[in-house]
């Protein structure tokens, strides 16, 4: 999958996920939060800025990289991750949308991408504390994120972060070629998912493990 079929695939992706859900009916607040957490919307992304892939593999240390703005940390190649925002206007008012994503240059990587994002809702609409809410939102986003792809969900199960509520999932997409692996938790009002996309051919890599599993708060 080259850089840019990549990046256009993605941008067509979340395209199809926002009108989904737009066009599923749904009156309740999920309608409103789902719009913001497929976290692989990279419609910001310009690709004229793509540049071509050298063949060779690097030898590229990972590194902490710190938002202290998002207030966590990963370890990602290099220790860089660059930052998108976009804005969505919703029925609460304006949310935020923050994005970050390391896409290794390089033939042969791993994983296409590696991500982060996250949102913060309005107080009184969706909490860590609000479990029918926050299970509701998770089961919701997993199933729209995979319509919007023409995706099979393989599995999710239930998980904890810090004792807050969290869910992992993983969707095969593209007639089963390329996989992404989720991990998802909702910390006070804030929505975070972690995220890498890979071949399925390479969905056991221990990269991809290595990144999801280093996420921190700060």
């Amino acid at each position: 999958m080259s850089s840019r079929k990549e990046v256009e695939f993605l941008k067509k992706m979340y395209a199809a996920f926002a009108k989904a859900v737009i066009q599923s009916g749904r009156s309740n607040r999920v309608v409103v939060l789902l719009l913001l957490l497929i976290g692989v919307g990279l419609k910001a992304q310009d690709t004229s800025a793509v540049a071509p892939r050298p063949s060779k593999m690097p030898t590229e240390r990972w590194s902490e990289y710190k938002s202290f703005d998002g207030k966590f940390l990963v370890m990602s190649p290099g220790g860089k991750m660059i930052e998108k925002l976009d804005t969505a206007k919703t029925p609460m008012g304006p949310i935020a949308y923050h994005l970050y994503y390391n896409q290794p240059d390089f033939d042969g990587a791993e994983n296409y991408f590696y991500m982060v994002s996250y949102c913060d809702y309005p107080e009184g609409s969706v909490h860590s504390d609000s479990t029918e809410l926050v299970q509701q939102l998770f089961t919701e986003t997993i199933k729209e994120a995979a319509f919007s792809i023409a995706g099979k969900v393989l599995y999710q199960d239930d998980i904890k972060f810090l004792g807050y509520p969290g869910k992992l999932w993983r969707i095969d997409y593209g007639r089963g070629k390329y996989t992404i692996k989720t991990r998802a938790y909702v910390i006070g009002n804030r929505f975070y998912t972690i995220q890498t996309v890979m071949s399925r051919l390479m969905s056991l890599n221990p990269l991809s493990d290595r990144f999801l599993d280093s996420f921190k708060l700060l």
